[in-house]
């Protein structure tokens, strides 16, 4: 199943941008946390390839394959997170615009590869999907990631969720959209009803035993480390939880899915 998040205040997709800035300074080192995503990217790209970063945010993954030598461009609709990348590394090749309509031929690209945003649209990844198809050329190149509802998701952080969503609803407290959790097999299926053929597919997580996205992210207080500064750092209680978890399997942990699919005619 697919179960939708909704919080406060939605970032609208900001909230690494968050993370990752502060004024006009920007601290691009959580492109350098080891996570299984990496080695799956270099697995499909080639560096003779145009590559498209579809909502490319502040960079971090743009910025990551233009320094290994890649041929990368980005769009993101944030005119502010573009103008900040742009001061920043002004050799990229970079627009503003939606990635459910963008500004690019037919073809144009041999791969795209979009990290952490299709789960932001509130109707769903349909169009983003079918748009990402259009600019690339046959037998062309997805890499998708999303976030997982894995299985402690689905028995804890989900029923959580829902009665937060209650209690709230009671208290007039008024809750919005924040992203989508995508099962395993919905966002496959999403994929493939849009034109592509999945090839592969893998969980993602940060590799470092004291660091994790999805524990961090889902459990708060409880299980982060408040002595440290570097972002999505565990406590004791948050290491234990998940070298138990990963000793069981990777995907009982795993923030998310990532999947190489390529486009069919």
């Amino acid at each position: 199943m697919t179960y939708a998040v909704r919080i406060k205040k939605a970032t609208g997709g900001t909230g690494e941008q968050t993370l990752l800035s502060c004024g006009s300074c920007i601290d691009a080192s959580l492109s350098k946390i080891e996570e299984n995503t990496h080695s799956f990217i270099l697995k499909y790209f080639r560096k003779e390839w145009r590559i498209l970063d579809a909502g490319c945010g502040l960079g971090r993954w743009l910025i990551y394959l233009s320094d290994l030598g890649f041929n990368v461009a980005g769009i993101d609709i944030s005119s502010d997170a573009i103008n900040i990348l742009k001061k920043m590394k002004p050799e990229l090749h970079l627009s503003i615009g939606d990635i459910t309509s963008m500004p690019y031929r037919d073809g144009e690209f041999d791969a795209v590869l979009s990290v952490g945003v299709v789960e932001h649209i509130k109707d769903g990844p349909a169009k983003a999907l079918d748009e990402m198809r259009r600019i690339t050329r046959d037998d062309g190149l997805l890499i998708l990631v999303v976030p997982l509802e894995n299985i402690i998701r689905t028995f804890f952080h989900r029923p959580l969720c829902f009665l937060r969503y209650n209690i709230s609803a009671l208290l007039g407290i008024k809750l919005e959209f924040e992203e989508y959790r995508f099962s395993a097999r919905d966002i496959m299926n999403h994929v493939v009803k849009r034109g592509w053929e999945i090839i592969d597919k893998s969980w993602v997580e940060l590799t470092p035993p004291d660091r994790s996205y999805s524990l961090w992210v889902d459990w708060g207080n409880l299980l982060r480390d408040r002595s440290r500064s570097e972002p999505f750092s565990l406590n004791a209680l948050g290491r234990l939880k998940k070298r138990f978890l990963t000793a069981i399997s990777p995907w009982l942990n795993a923030e998310g899915i990532v999947i190489a699919a390529r486009k069919t005619k």
